[in-house]
């Protein structure tokens, strides 16, 4: 086994093209030993000296192949064909008289040995010892013939004794190291292969490697870029190298990322990292992050930096996505509840501006559950853009809008100088609603109800804010949708009424302690009951008797109105189903129920309906359902649709309150009715000869024109109950015919036989 000990250092570059250089010398040196042979031959006819002078060219030639062959690592195999030149050379040269061959022979020898297998100080030794022996040696060859006494022949043989003999021993002595010395030289040629195999792999690894590898030199120049920089940014590595790394930084970075070449020029930064964009060569803007260190020369000076570029732009992305989903809503791209309340909060402890009040509209959509059960998520999401586009239209650029969540927008405007700059504001915001949103090739209007609040800068909190603005919303919707309300202080304690009253709605339709009141239908102008509407009453254990008009509305808004609908729906038709088999003149008595726009939305609307007459027993047509004139704009197609198929089952539609809607004839024909009732507004001043007249005798001929049944309300005088008659109006519903009573008390109408029964009491 080698030992270490026993390895030669590698010979380096360097000192290859220093044995190099020698062996071009001694090839020189040959070459003038040849020239002085071939002078003697041509001066005085010597043959030896023709012959020393061929083999010196000999050897010069062969010292020139060990050149060669010391500058590709094979000095060694090269050895032994030098030493029987040079041996041959000796031999030949002995006889000559000059000193010429001996000084030539020996460095001949020393230094083809030397050039093939040493280097450094090893060599220098061999060249001086060579030095030493072709001195020594001439001087013997010279002193040799001058004894008198030694016949020629002898002379001629010590000479050549002398030189073989030393010769010999230099032969002897490289051979005894020709092991060492190979062995040197074969691990020298492998650590060179080696390092170039390593050099290879390195270049291979730094090449397929996904980061941007670099290097930077004092003045910020690219000296080192490997070919991911060409994948990553479009740049040829070539044409970069040696420009500054700023050019290729986007210019909105390049100021804040100048400090970049700082840390080399100062020499004071261990690390470099940061995120900053780099320009591509399509113009396209890449995320990297910069991971460099800085290098640094034999007096620890700083000479560059020396790291790597990593591809971030996903990352960044993603992170700018959740960024935007964090503090905008998904849906229409305005800010959401957290950001809206952290600028509110801002707005509100900022120091105090000039005017120093801050306004704040809270809007709610009126309707859109319905609007959104009726037709589908997919509609409601684009009412809520649209309502955003139109919101952002009417405000100024530095004003915050956001979707606070469902169908609540709210509207932050900071500098305002009088309360009646919102308020105006928020007329503009109800005009923005005036004109009717597109929905699925439908036309439909919207309105808003708006809660208007103004602070003074330092005076509340957002939360405050925000409170008495959802405040003033629910009181502009409770005085009547499509409107705004400002903020007052008593408003408070109304919506705390308000909740109060809607918890105990919600407690008494869960147990079911509301009751029914029937108002009677007849015929005009004979008086006789064909129908009954059902109408809901709430007698309250502390308020006493809530009026529909305060608690229907609750119910709307709340939501209740669904279950409490279901719920009158089943007590009536049991009411009626017994009623009718009770009392045979009471056999063909129809139920009217009214109907909510939010019930129709619901999905389980028709087998509620349908249920509910089977299982009372009823005959579906036996069962009226009105409807008023917004179901066109509240519910849509699927809506119409529920209408159609209880319809084709045999239930009757009425349309309500005809007149004070917004239906058109057009809708008149989409609809699915058999009848329409006159709102009681026209038929209580029909007598006066004014419009209302006109009005109620245009509805009775479009019902007879349109085929279907016509009702006039709130009957309440004998004389417009006549008019009806003569305009051909053939029912009527009012407090002249009787007011809604328990089903206990309408037993007692149909006693008497029908038709022969005395007026009812009013």
């Amino acid at each position: 086994m080698d030992h270490p000990e026993s390895v030669q250092p590698d010979m380096s570059a360097e000192e290859t093209r220093e044995l190099a250089r020698l062996a071009t010398a001694g090839v020189v040196v040959m070459i003038m030993f040849a020239i002085v042979g071939f002078a003697f031959v041509l001066g005085a006819g010597d043959a030896a000296s023709g012959i020393g002078a061929a083999v010196n060219v000999a050897a010069a030639i062969a010292l020139f192949q060990g050149r060669r062959q010391v500058l590709k690592g094979h000095g060694g195999q090269a050895s032994i064909l030098l030493v029987a030149v040079v041996l041959l050379g000796v031999l030949v040269l002995a006889p000559i008289p000059p000193p010429v061959p001996a000084l030539g022979a020996a460095p001949v020898l020393a230094v083809c040995f030397a050039l093939s297998f040493l280097h450094g100080r090893r060599l220098a030794v061999a060249l001086i010892a060579a030095l030493i022996v072709s001195v020594v040696t001439a001087i013997m060859v010279e002193l040799t013939p001058a004894s008198p006494d030694l016949p020629p022949e002898l002379a001629a043989a010590i000479r050549v004794g002398s030189m073989a003999a030393v010769t010999a021993l230099v032969g002897l002595f490289l051979y005894r190291h020709r092991q060492r010395l190979e062995l040197a030289v074969t691990r020298a040629r492998a650590s060179a292969e080696a390092l170039s195999d390593s050099e290879a792999r390195y270049r291979t690894v730094v090449e397929d490697v996904r980061e941007v590898i670099f290097r930077i030199d004092g003045h910020g120049r690219w000296s080192l870029l490997n070919r991911a920089w060409e994948e990553l940014t479009g740049h040829h590595v070539v044409e970069s190298l040696g420009k500054p790394i700023l050019d290729f930084v986007h210019a909105d970075d390049r100021e804040n990322h100048a400090d970049l070449i700082q840390p080399v020029a100062a020499g004071v930064m261990n690390e470099y990292r940061h995120e900053l964009r780099i320009a591509g060569a399509d113009g396209q803007t890449i995320w990297v992050e910069v991971r460099a260190r800085p290098l640094h020369d034999g007096a620890g000076l700083s000479v560059g930096m020396s790291g790597t570029l990593t591809d971030i732009t996903a990352r960044r992305a993603l992170e700018e996505r959740l960024l935007v989903q964090a503090f905008h809503d998904d849906l229409t791209g305005l800010a959401n509840r957290a950001l809206f309340k952290n600028r509110l909060e801002h707005a509100l402890t900022r120091r105090a501006p000039a005017h120093g009040l801050v306004g704040l509209l809270y809007i709610d959509v009126d309707r859109f559950k319905t609007v959104n059960d009726s037709l589908g998520h997919t509609a409601g999401d684009a009412l809520l853009e649209a309502i955003a586009a139109r919101l952002r239209a009417v405000l100024r650029p530095e004003d915050t809008i956001a979707r606070l969540g469902g169908d609540e927008f709210a509207i932050l405007v900071e500098d305002i100088r009088l309360p009646d700059e919102m308020l105006a504001l928020a007329e503009r915001v109800l005009a923005a609603f005036n004109t009717p949103f597109a929905l699925l090739g439908r036309q439909m209007t919207i309105r808003s109800s708006i809660g208007v609040v103004v602070a003074a800068v330092g005076d509340r909190s957002a939360d405050d804010l925000l409170r008495d603005a959802d405040v003033a919303m629910y009181r502009a919707k409770v005085g009547g949708r499509g409107s705004y309300a400002l903020f007052e202080p008593s408003m408070q304690a109304e919506v705390a009424a308000r909740m109060e009253l809607e918890s105990d709605l919600r407690e008494a339709v869960a147990q079911e302690l509301l009751t029914l009141a029937y108002q009677p239908i007849v015929t005009l102008p004979g008086g006789d009951v064909v129908a009954v509407e059902a109408l809901a009453r709430w007698q309250h254990p502390v308020r006493g008797d809530v009026p529909p008009l305060v608690f229907i509305p609750c119910a709307e808004d709340s939501g209740l109105i669904v279950a409490l609908g279901r719920w009158v729906l089943r007590r009536a038709c049991h009411d009626v189903a017994d009623l009718r088999r009770a009392i045979a003149s009471a056999s063909d008595l129809r139920l009217s129920v009214n109907v909510s726009p939010r019930q129709l939305s619901d999905a389980d609307f028709v087998s509620d309906v349908l249920s509910a007459v089977r299982d009372a027993g009823l005959p579906t047509g036996a069962l009226d359902l009105e409807v008023t004139e917004s179901v066109v704009l509240d519910c849509g197609e699927e809506g119409i649709e529920r209408l159609r198929i209880l319809r084709a089952a045999g239930v009757g539609v009425a349309l309500d309150d005809f007149g004070t809607g917004f239906s058109s004839l057009g809708n008149l024909r989409t609809l699915p009715i058999d009848q329409l009732k006159v709102d009681r507004t026209f038929v209580s001043e029909m007598l006066t000869g004014g419009v209302e007249s006109a009005v109620v005798e245009a509805v009775v001929r479009l019902g007879a024109a349109l085929g279907v049944s016509v009702v006039a309300e709130g009957i309440e005088d004998r004389a417009v109950a006549d008019r009806l008659a003569e305009l051909g109006c053939p029912l009527g519903q009012g407090f002249l015919f009787g007011r809604p009573q328990a089903v206990a008390h309408l037993r007692e109408l149909f006693l008497p036989p029908l038709g022969h029964r005395p007026p009812l009491a009013a």
